[in-house]
């Protein structure tokens, strides 16, 4: 993966992330795809929608 496409995602000014970007960031972290997503969504909180961000 890019630095810049991480530096965007990190930043928050991607929206649509790939499964495969983040399989590759879970993979850089040397932990499971499932652990980062329930990580974010953990962090996000249940209020949290995707739609906000249109």
């Amino acid at each position: 993966m890019h630095k810049d496409a991480w530096r965007l995602i990190e930043k928050g000014l991607v929206h649509d992330v790939k499964v495969s970007s983040i399989w590759k960031i879970a993979e850089g972290l040397g932990i499971d795809p499932i652990a980062l997503l329930s990580e974010v969504k953990d962090k996000l909180g249940d209020d949290f929608t995707i739609s906000g961000l249109n």
